[in-house]
């Protein structure tokens, strides 16, 4: 309980951070009478920011990203990729073969999701941020060859690749 709390409280830090609104619900208290923040997290706000920073430096460093030029010649070549957007907008067009899956319903949405092929995630946030983070959650999860579409839509649509508007 305190872990999945304490990941939430750091996900929606980072979500911040990276430019992107908060797709993750508040913290809920856990036990009454614990505090369920770090106490790294208990200085100034301007130390506060730094931590977050490294933190969220630290947790892309970990994440296997993908160009657009890469992901584009894999399916030029046929082979088997599933192209996942997170948290898309209702009037935001979708990179062509892309499923809309929200922020929030990635533990649902994964455990009904195979394996295989691997996922590629993107967003249309600055920085990349809510695909970053869904990208390490499909990780834990066990989805193991998880990437982040470098630049996201905006990247895509740069290329002059296909984006539709279908839901």
């Amino acid at each position: 309980m305190i872990r999945r709390l304490l990941t939430t409280t750091i996900v929606a830090i980072v979500l911040v951070v990276a430019g992107c609104s908060s797709a993750v619900d508040e913290p809920r208290p856990g036990k009454p009478g614990t505090d369920p923040v770090p106490d790294r997290y208990k200085g100034s706000a301007v130390e506060r920011a730094k931590i977050v920073q490294q933190e969220a430096e630290a947790w892309r460093a970990e994440i296997p990203w993908i160009s657009v030029e890469e992901i584009d010649g894999r399916i030029a070549r046929g082979e088997p990729v599933r192209i996942v957007n997170i948290k898309a907008a209702i009037d935001e067009p979708l990179v062509n073969d892309a499923i809309v899956v929200d922020a929030t319903e990635i533990d649902v949405w994964a455990s009904r999701a195979p394996k295989a092929p691997p996922i590629v995630t993107y967003c249309s946030c600055t920085n990349d941020g809510s695909a970053v983070v869904a990208a390490l959650r499909l990780r834990e999860l066990g989805f193991e060859g998880t990437r982040v579409l470098r630049g996201g839509l905006a990247a895509w649509q740069q290329a002059g690749l296909p984006v539709s508007n279908v839901r």
